[in-house]
C-alpha cells in the first residue's frame, strides 16, 4: 500500500482528494515511512476539522517532524529509539550518529568522526546495514534514510552536547 492510500484509508478520500499538493507533501515528509503515515492519518482521522495543510505545515520544520509523528501510543522516534537500543556494540552505536551529521558520509569521514581506522569504521558502517538502520549510497558512501536520519542527528546532537 502506498502512502496516499493508507492517508485515504485514515483520513477519508474526500479529505485527500480535496487537497491532493498537502496529501502529496505529508507523503514526502513521512519519507513513505508506513508507521508514519499511519500516525499521521491517525492524526488526520481524529482531527476531522483539520485540513491536510494543517499537518502538512506542522511537518514541516525538520526539527520538529519527530515530535509531530507521535499519537497515542504509537511514535516515530520510540520506534527509532527501541531499534537503536539494541545495537549493542558502542562503536556501532557511535557510527550512526556520526551518520546523522551527514547527508552522505564516506568511510573516511566517519573514520576520522569515530576516531578510529578506516577498517574498523567500515565494519561499523557494515554493521548498521546488516541491522537495516543505514543504507549503501552511492559509490563508496552511506546514508541513513529520511527520518531515521533525523533521529540519529537528535541524537548526534545530544552526544556532542554531552562529550
Amino acid at each position: 500500500m502506498d502512502g496516499f492510500e493508507l492517508l485515504i484509508r485514515l483520513a477519508g478520500a474526500e479529505r485527500v482528494e480535496a487537497d491532493p499538493p498537502a496529501a502529496a507533501r505529508i507523503v514526502r515528509l513521512c519519507h513513505g515511512v508506513p508507521l508514519a503515515l499511519r500516525i499521521a492519518g491517525t492524526l488526520l482521522a481524529h482531527r476531522p476539522w483539520r485540513p491536510l495543510a494543517w499537518l502538512a505545515r506542522r511537518l514541516e520544520p525538520e526539527k520538529r517532524r519527530l515530535t509531530e509523528l507521535s499519537y497515542g501510543g504509537e511514535s516515530v522516534r520510540a520506534a527509532y529509539a527501541a531499534a537503536f537500543a539494541d545495537v549493542g556494540d558502542p562503536l556501532v552505536a557511535a557510527a550512526f550518529r556520526v551518520l546523522g551529521r551527514h547527508e552522505l558520509c564516506d568511510v573516511t569521514t566517519a573514520a576520522v568522526g569515530l576516531g578510529v581506522g578506516v577498517l574498523e569504521a567500515e565494519a561499523a558502517l557494515d554493521r548498521l546495514v546488516d541491522l537495516g538502520l543505514a543504507e549503501w549510497g552511492d559509490g563508496e558512501t552511506y546514508r541513513l534514510p529520511g527520518l531515521m536520519r533525523l533521529f540519529a542527528a537528535e541524537l548526534s546532537r545530544e552526544w556532542t552536547a554531552v562529550g
